[in-house]
């Protein structure tokens, strides 16, 4: 840690994959609410304790997702799986929801390959996490090509009502439709290997199990089998994923509380504290829209909580540049400054357009002439971070060099890791779900009444 020109900085070196800056998040002035020098040096002792403890959760292997970026045992087998239902099929149905979902989700839009479906080479993969009839009633018609499709049942418990409700009524389609006998080849179930009732099933119909860790969540699980096993089958370079992970958490592991991910996690508790209870995500690449969805189950879940008698949490909001400039900026720049914005910017993008010179006589367009498109989200995401700090309103930027299987599976370790940070300032469990469990049971009480 140093002190330069009377501000606090934390020094990292410039990386390949994520790097987060704070200029925009530190206070200038008498009546800017922003992040003080004081206040971050204050919070250094209990800061350190709280890197301490995470340390020892990680010593201790309570919770998986620390490990999952280096677990190659896991990825050599879900790799072979994968490759079989490539062989054998054209679409996977992955149905879960929650983390069993969203993680997958965020994989497949910002990284699969329309081209490798085309040659054969991945599978089409399909999200159902809603017991929306209108959503599932056209898969029980006729014209279903369930010989050519697979199904992925994720739920750790194995009771999980939605996915199960979702999951029996699908089931039941396909085995109408290609037989008792040869249905068990299309199921792939991911679940604890104990005896919960869905595990049970699936050995009682040869189904392919696949282990859902006990020790991760949903929330954490995009990079274990649960979000793994989807991104193989649609074709995504899933060891250059889990490098992009394994950079960050090894560079946490050198450099403890002065870790990007330590300092990011400290601002947003010191604007928690000054009643900033709104933490706003906003991706400038459209690709990354799912990350902001799984975002805020990440950090609702994990931060919402009753401690000590009070009830504890900001509120997370998934938004998008540049479409949501033109819906939510108004009140996140001129309404009450109750909020904390971080802005992700790719540096580069996979494919690149630009704007064809209209008319070489006219001044209306001029400023648009040969600007490439990448240019342009660029701009819009700086512009709209300058306009922002021109009135003191606390935001950040995570820098990624392009949206990468590298640079996704680091984003996705720094939140998990900034989570874990965040949720141990606030002295509450990161890992524990009460308030869901809750809603679980009043859910089965309404349809027992059925």
């Amino acid at each position: 840690m140093c002190i330069t020109n009377n501000r606090l900085f934390i020094r990292e070196l410039m990386k390949p994959f994520l790097t987060y800056q704070d200029t925009n998040m530190w206070s200038t002035g008498e009546n800017d609410q922003r992040t003080t020098l004081e206040e971050m040096q204050k919070l250094q002792p209990k800061l350190q304790e709280v890197s301490k403890r995470i340390t020892l959760l990680q010593e201790t292997g309570e919770h998986y997702f620390f490990e999952a970026p280096f677990d190659r045992e896991v990825v050599n087998h879900l790799e072979c799986l994968a490759n079989q239902a490539i062989k054998k099929f054209k679409q996977l149905l992955v149905i879960g929801t929650g983390g069993s979902s969203l993680g997958g989700s965020v994989l497949i839009q910002s990284l699969a390959d329309e081209s490798s479906i085309q040659k054969n080479k991945a599978l089409n993969i399909l999200f159902f996490s809603n017991p929306d009839p209108e959503i599932i009633a056209p898969w029980l018609k006729n014209t279903v090509d369930w010989k050519h499709t697979a199904i992925n049942v994720i739920s750790k418990s194995g009771t999980t009502a939605e996915v199960m409700a979702i999951f029996l009524t699908l089931r039941k389609a396909l085995i109408k439709s290609v037989g008792q006998k040869a249905q068990s080849i299309h199921f792939f179930v991911t679940t604890e290997l104990n005896e919960n009732p869905l595990h049970k099933l699936a050995l009682k119909n040869g189904y392919t199990c696949i282990e859902h860790k006990t020790t991760i969540g949903g929330r954490f699980s995009v990079l274990s089998s649960v979000g793994l096993f989807p991104a193989l089958c649609a074709g995504i370079e899933v060891k250059k994923l889990l490098k992009g992970a394994q950079w960050i958490e090894e560079t946490h592991r050198r450099k403890g509380s002065l870790h990007s991910s330590a300092l990011f996690a400290a601002h947003h508790y010191l604007a928690y504290q000054k009643k900033k209870p709104i933490h706003v995500i906003m991706p400038y690449a459209q690709k990354l829209s799912l990350f902001g969805q799984w975002y805020r189950q990440l950090w609702a879940e994990s931060l919402g909580k009753i401690s000590g008698g009070s009830f504890i949490g900001p509120t997370p909001v998934a938004s998008l540049g540049t479409v949501d400039q033109h819906s939510q900026m108004q009140l996140y720049h001129q309404g009450p400054d109750d909020k904390v914005i971080t802005f992700i910017e790719a540096e580069k993008f996979r494919q690149d357009v630009y704007v064809p010179i209209v008319d070489k006589d006219s001044n209306s367009f001029c400023y648009l002439n040969d600007v490439s498109l990448t240019d342009f989200m660029r701009a819009s995401c700086r512009g709209t971070a300058k306009a922002l700090t021109k009135d003191n309103r606390a935001n950040g930027v995570i820098i990624i060099p392009s949206i990468s299987p590298e640079s996704v599976g680091a984003l996705i370790q720094f939140y998990e890791i900034a989570v874990v940070y965040m949720a141990l300032l606030l002295s509450v469990d990161p890992f524990n779900q009460p308030g869901v469990e809750e809603g679980k049971k009043q859910i089965r009480k309404q349809l027992a009444k059925k």
